[in-house]
């Protein structure tokens, strides 16, 4: 799995974790993260047996609502043994924001 990541990470002052990268033993490359749940995850998914890629920031969803343009950049994409492939959002440890939650329904 070798999806180029289609947005960055901004660099947020006064944020206690800045932006990385986590080497992978499961792909064999730097993969980016933006927060500390989405680090975390990464390591995590690195260490499973099952997992099988791991892409970070690969899709971005668009659409129009109330004719305003909305963007929605999915954390991870993350490929298994099996074949298939799961998109992964990582919320922080208060879960969700209102906005997100929003935005799942309506993609």
């Amino acid at each position: 799995m070798d999806y180029p990541t289609v947005r960055g990470f901004p660099l947020r002052r006064g944020r206690l974790l800045a932006p990385g990268w986590w080497w992978s033993a499961t792909t064999g490359r730097l993969i980016g993260y933006g927060s500390a749940a989405m680090r975390d995850a990464v390591m995590l998914l690195d260490r499973d047996p099952q997992v099988v890629g791991i892409a970070s920031r690969p899709v971005e969803f668009v659409w129009e609502e109330h004719g305003r343009l909305v963007t929605h950049t999915l954390d991870l994409a993350v490929a298994l043994a099996d074949g298939s492939t799961h998109l992964v959002d990582c919320p922080g440890r208060g879960g969700p924001s209102k906005r997100l939650k929003g935005r799942a329904q309506v993609v």
